[in-house]
């Protein structure tokens, strides 16, 4: 049986920090990250927790940027959203 069930599209194309685009793509490499980074699995992710849509936006930006070949500055998630704004980040939820 074809499965007929639409995914959601993510939100936001990119995301800018510190005047930089940063394009978003989800991939399966932003799901594996996550995994590395958390020791979770997605499916275990806590979708209301501000610091886990924090940590995931990251791992998606990363592997787009390293998809793209793209340099990503950020060396770990606390360094990326210390240039989040309440207001960017609630876009990108």
């Amino acid at each position: 049986m074809k499965n007929t069930q639409k995914t959601k599209e993510f939100a936001l194309k990119e995301i800018t920090i510190k005047g930089v685009s940063y394009p978003l793509e989800l991939t399966m490499g932003a799901f594996l990250e996550y995994k590395r980074m958390t020791g979770k699995d997605f499916s275990e992710k806590d979708q209301h927790s501000i610091s886990t849509n924090i940590e995931f936006i990251f791992c998606i930006a990363k592997t787009t940027a390293k998809k793209r070949g793209k340099e990503f500055p950020f060396e770990d998630v606390i360094d990326f959203a210390s240039y989040m704004t309440p207001d960017l980040f609630s876009s990108a939820i």
